[in-house]
């Protein structure tokens, strides 16, 4: 890493490996989303935390490793969570998958592991003959929508979502 691709904050170094999921790693994922998104934006509502527990069962229940992944990030150091990203085929677009699951801890935020995680997810895509991908986000995670447009999704649609509280949830794709 150059000076000038350092991360604004004085975070110590740190060298991030890449591995698909293993046993425990979905249940660290729905614990993380649902433990990051309360302390960042206050979402108390069990309904989210449910949700992304939904999605992690429906993965380890009838995932197709041939055409479905979830990938990783980990300290290299001592093996501690960084982040995580999922790949699934996308029932309602012919040639589509989703993406899902995506996070990346606070504190290692800057080390990259989020455009590597979004990387090998789009060229497991590729790879595998998607022809596009589709992800929800909402508005307040810029940073993350920042990294969707530098990589080439567009906004394609808009609608709420309601758990104990409403908000708008855009929906991105990525034409491969």
């Amino acid at each position: 890493m150059t000076p000038d691709q350092a991360p604004s904050t004085n975070k110590p170094a740190a060298t991030v490996k890449y591995r698909p999921h293993r046993p425990g790693d979905l249940g660290m994922i729905v614990h993380r989303h649902g433990a990051l998104y309360l302390e960042e934006y206050g979402w108390e509502d069990p309904g989210f935390e449910g949700l992304v527990a939904q999605i992690a069962g429906d993965f380890l229940c009838n995932h197709d490793p041939a055409r479905e992944q979830c990938w990783i990030a980990e300290r290299a150091e001592d093996g501690k969570f960084v982040g995580s990203i999922m790949l699934v085929r996308d029932p309602d677009v012919g040639d589509g998958a989703k993406l899902r699951v995506f996070l990346v801890e606070p504190w290692a935020r800057g080390l990259g592991a989020g455009k590597t995680l979004l990387r090998l997810c789009i060229d497991f895509a590729r790879d595998k003959g998607y022809g596009r991908i589709r992800l929800r986000t909402e508005g307040r995670l810029e940073v993350a929508r920042g990294l969707y447009k530098r990589e080439g999704f567009r906004v394609i649609g808009k609608d709420k979502q309601a758990f104990s509280f409403e908000y708008e949830s855009e929906i991105w794709e990525l034409v491969l």
